[in-house]
């Protein structure tokens, strides 16, 4: 339930000056979100509910009262502004009398857009809500961390428009949240991985992990993961033995694949120890995706193919990475 069942319109001066402070107050909150992403689409829940009470309560109150007040107080800001700008509505007031109706629109195109998301990312997480996922068996295997100087050259393999779909069958996606961006310095705190069999997702590996130092805010902010949760949570020594006998075998995926095996090496964890393919989803929608796209993050390539998720979380991030490569081996091959 929304705010508006606390607020009651009314005739009076009194009401109208409180309605319109409350769309002010809804407003300010609101227009932060007027040139979203959908990495911010995990709002969603809380945006929704704000915008529909602005409007709700814009349909109670005075059009003409609002659009007075809206140029009175840019005005007053802007003062020596042709066209001042209503910083708190986010909103040039041209002198116009649809002035008001633009907020409203704007409001509603907030207010569509979280819509649109929370129905999508819905429908993706309850596509994968039955996926089993894998027990993981804790070790006391000591695993030692690794100079990424060390680390041997991987040779990334390409699709081209003469590959063959069918020869690529099982595969393994893997992901990895981390303290910070620098594997020399930085932690693994979610490590993800989702098999695949004849292009289906058939099970899953997740863990968080307690990288056994302080997670910065900043990190923090990204990923949402904090040190609260992963306290208790396994180390990357306890997983690392269940790992990788889960992606033995298999060739591996991943977005921006090089700073997950970089990470995943300096903890411990070498997977070139194997023969396998490596496929690296950005490289691969860079290629496809040249003339259509000016950014290439997951969650931009994701939207472009029609893909809604919460991203940030490294199985998330997994599960949209194996659509992604599916879609894009499509484009290059013209499937």
């Amino acid at each position: 339930m929304g705010l508006f069942s606390k607020i009651v319109g009314g005739k009076h001066d009194s009401d109208f000056y409180d309605n319109y402070n409350q769309l002010k107050n809804y407003a300010a909150e609101i227009m932060q979100y007027s040139n979203s992403t959908m990495a911010q689409a995990y709002k969603a829940k809380e945006v929704i509910p704000i915008c529909e009470d602005f409007l709700a309560i814009a349909e109670l109150t005075d059009k003409k009262k609002a659009l007075s007040m809206m140029k009175k107080e840019a005005k007053a800001e802007n003062p020596h502004d042709r066209m001042p700008y209503h910083r708190v509505f986010g909103a040039t007031v041209f002198g116009r009398a649809d002035d008001w109706e633009r907020v409203i629109q704007r409001v509603e195109n907030i207010h569509n857009r979280f819509v649109l998301w929370d129905k999508k990312i819905t429908e993706f997480e309850s596509k994968y809500s039955s996926l089993p996922s894998h027990e993981i068996s804790l070790s006391d295997e000591f695993v030692y961390r690794k100079k990424l100087s060390d680390i041997p050259e991987i040779k990334y393999s390409t699709i081209t428009k003469s590959f063959n779909k069918d020869k690529l069958v099982n595969f393994i996606v893997v992901d990895t949240e981390t303290t910070g961006l620098k594997a020399s310095s930085g932690r693994i705190v979610q490590l993800s991985a989702v098999k695949y069999v004849d292009w289906e997702a058939t099970e899953v590996w997740n863990s968080l992990i307690d990288p056994k130092m302080d997670i910065s805010k900043s990190a923090s902010d990204i990923n949402g993961i904090t040190n609260e949760l992963v306290s208790g949570k396994p180390t990357i020594k306890q997983v690392a033995k269940s790992f990788i006998e889960f992606v033995s075998g298999y060739d591996v995926i991943g977005y921006n694949l090089p700073f997950d095996l970089k990470f995943l090496y300096a903890e411990g964890i070498d997977l070139t120890q194997t023969k396998r393919k490596y496929y690296d989803v950005l490289a691969l929608a860079r290629k496809a995706y040249k003339n259509d796209l000016d950014e290439f993050k997951l969650i931009d390539v994701a939207q472009y193919n029609g893909v809604y998720f919460n991203p940030h979380n490294s199985l998330n991030d997994c599960l949209a990475t194996g659509e992604v490569f599916e879609k894009i081996v499509n484009e290059i091959t013209n499937v």
